[in-house]
């Protein structure tokens, strides 16, 4: 079994419930449910306020139940992980699409047609082999919608 420091090595601090909760990869209300059943464990409470906050050593205890899907209590658990990992839920960056290309794809979008970047890359490639510099905006995007409606058979 792995030791519980190298699982919270990086936690620095003192973290709500909702900070705990994000470290771990849940929702708030999906991590009470499971912290309720003994299988993360319970926050401390800071005296006069009662606020429930966790220390490093008990955010590192619960990033180990998560990893290792050992409960606190010792019941094994399974989280349900869909392309998930243990740590702050962050949404992917969005790639950078020169500004053209974002009007073509909310463009596209409006008429019913959900690309992607690469798609419109790849649509743009082979449909203007010199570019679209100079090219009027209604033509491009028209040629494109050719382009996809053969693509897909439409």
């Amino acid at each position: 079994m792995a030791d519980r420091s190298e699982f919270g090595s990086n936690v620095e601090g003192i973290l709500n419930i909702t900070k705990m909760a994000r470290l771990v990869g849940l929702s708030r209300s999906r991590f009470y449910d499971h912290m309720e059943r003994g299988v993360f464990h319970k926050p401390l409470r800071a005296e006069g306020s009662s606020r429930p906050y966790y220390t490093p050593e008990l955010a590192a205890a619960n990033i180990h139940v998560r990893c290792t899907g050992i409960g606190a209590n010792g019941s094994v658990v399974s989280f349900n992980d869909k392309n998930r990992s243990v740590g702050p839920m962050l949404k992917a960056p969005k790639p950078h699409l020169p500004k053209r290309h974002r009007s073509l794809i909310q463009d596209l979008k409006s008429l019913g047609f959900t690309v992607t970047a690469a798609q419109v890359d790849e649509a743009l490639t082979a449909c203007f082999s010199d570019g679209i510099d100079g090219q009027d905006e209604a033509t491009v995007l028209r040629t494109l919608l050719r382009h996809l409606k053969k693509e897909r058979g439409v």
